[in-house]
């Protein structure tokens, strides 16, 4: 049965805790998604599945060296049949950003971790779905970021063939610290004690390009 494809993608099949460990190696996307296609055999075509990823929000908690990203997916099943898919999420990852050393995957709706696979710059997990229902699922990671830069996925959306019906952007960023680059624009800013927060909402929103932000230490 072919993996699914969200923002993202993946391979290996050893499984682990619901909170593990990630050993990263460097490799591009391009490389990761031929290793998908030969070990699970992935074809690109989402639609006749009747799955739609219809809506994301992500939360991006800048720690200066230390990043946190919670991203939050819903699915929604058109079918009159149940449907369980493996779905594969990779990182960026590159000599700037390190693999992230943890992730955990959660069932939103009822509060409980989901197992999933590692493998090379990724996790994989099942989404399951009842009949004409939705799902949703939340991945938390903690990845490094020495150079003050985040990069995180969102081009291969596309792949779904359709875009988000709803999408929200939001960047956490202490007060010390100054965003200098966002590649979403427009987004709000709210100051709330030690915090300065970002935000954006998006619909019909299909990504052009990843997210990547940028800061540095803010001037006295």
């Amino acid at each position: 049965m072919p993996p699914i494809i969200t923002s993202r993608i993946l391979i290996m099949s050893t499984r682990l805790k619901t909170k593990i460990k990630i050993q990263c190696f460097s490799i591009d996307r391009m490389k990761l998604l031929f290793a998908a296609i030969l070990l699970f055999g992935f074809v690109p075509e989402i639609r006749s599945q009747n799955i739609s990823f219809f809506r994301e929000k992500i939360k991006i908690i800048v720690q200066d060296s230390v990043c946190t990203v919670e991203g939050t997916y819903y699915f929604k099943n058109d079918s009159g049949e149940k449907i369980r898919k493996p779905l594969l999420y990779p990182f960026f990852v590159n000599d700037s950003m390190p693999c992230p050393e943890q992730a955990e995957v959660i069932n939103f709706f009822d509060n409980k971790q989901i197992p999933f696979i590692k493998a090379k710059n990724a996790v994989s997990f099942h989404i399951t779905l009842a009949p004409k229902s939705i799902a949703a699922y939340k991945v938390i990671y903690k990845q490094k970021t020495p150079f003050k830069m985040m990069r995180y996925i969102l081009t291969t959306t596309k792949r779904w063939g359709r875009p988000f019906q709803i999408a929200e952007y939001e960047i956490q960023i202490p007060k010390k610290l100054k965003l200098i680059r966002s590649t979403i624009n427009n987004l709000s800013k709210t100051v709330s004690g030690r915090w300065k927060k970002y935000y954006i909402r998006l619909e019909d929103f299909m990504p052009q390009k990843d997210l990547v932000i940028r800061w540095r230490r803010q001037n006295r």
